[in-house]
């Protein structure tokens, strides 16, 4: 007895050679997971490029009215210029600025207005120092985005603090050639509140600890400075980003007295 083998009719027809080439088969999950690419973070460079703010030849006439914390603003900007004095007092040079106050009052010009001073010459025949000024919320600043910032604006600054600096005004430049660097954070509070409040998340605690890290990593290098504005008094703030040589000034930005606002109003209108 002989049996032959026939296909069966029920199973699919194999595509022809000519339908193979044409319509490939797909792949599948696994291969899809290999070849598909991941999307790459976008690099810290693009980060800091898109947050640097032109505030050069900015004056105290910039702020109306708070005259305490423009007096303060000026005792600021003589310690930080002259940090040999603060260090033969035996005094740690803070690495940060805290601006705080109600919203609305002007916590982002006094920080402006502040840098901008701190790179103005100290001697009359000096040239302004080139300054770089970059603005974030601190909703923005994951634990990453600090990490790498820090180590962008270090690496920078190092390779151009001993290269001769041409002539020219302290107008804004990139990071790549300041001699001056200030990293200005809005909203600090979202990030600085005490790491037991139940109410702060675990991702900005962790925040919290890479900016105390940046802090300290730049206790070197006295022209990079962090500038903060918070609408929380520092009483709600952690106490070790209170410590001496980190947020160790603290400038307070009231409501404006009744004649303040009417120098607003005269300004203004």
């Amino acid at each position: 007895m002989t049996y032959s083998i026939t296909a069966n009719p029920s199973a699919p027809e194999a595509p022809s050679p000519e339908r193979q080439e044409a319509y490939p088969p797909a792949p599948s999950a696994l291969d899809r997971s290999a070849s598909t690419p991941t999307a790459e973070p976008a690099p810290i460079a693009s980060w800091v490029a898109n947050h640097r703010v032109q505030i050069g030849g900015l004056g105290l006439d910039q702020i109306i009215g708070l005259d305490a914390a423009k007096e303060q603003i000026r005792s600021l900007v003589a310690c930080l210029r002259n940090p040999e004095a603060l260090e033969a007092m035996g005094a740690a040079t803070p690495k940060g600025v805290l601006f705080y106050g109600p919203p609305g009052c002007g916590k982002t010009t006094c920080a402006r207005v502040f840098s901008s001073l701190l790179a103005e010459p100290r001697q009359p025949d000096e040239r302004p120092l080139r300054l770089a000024f970059y603005e974030a919320n601190a909703a923005e600043l994951r634990p990453e985005v600090i990490g790498d910032l820090h180590a962008y604006l270090l690496a920078r600054f190092d390779a151009n603090a001993d290269s001769e600096a041409p002539e020219g005004s302290g107008g804004p430049i990139s990071g790549s050639s300041a001699e001056m660097v200030v990293l200005y954070l809005d909203e600090l509070d979202l990030i600085a509140r005490d790491r037991n409040d139940y109410r702060k998340s675990d991702e900005a605690n962790a925040a919290l600890y890479a900016l105390l890290s940046l802090l300290d990593g730049l206790r070197e290098h006295r022209r990079l400075l962090v500038v903060a504005a918070s609408s929380a008094a520092p009483a709600e703030f952690d106490s070790a980003l209170m410590r001496p040589g980190r947020l160790g000034f603290q400038v307070p930005v009231p409501h404006p007295t009744l004649s303040e606002r009417v120098a607003l109003f005269e300004h203004f209108l």
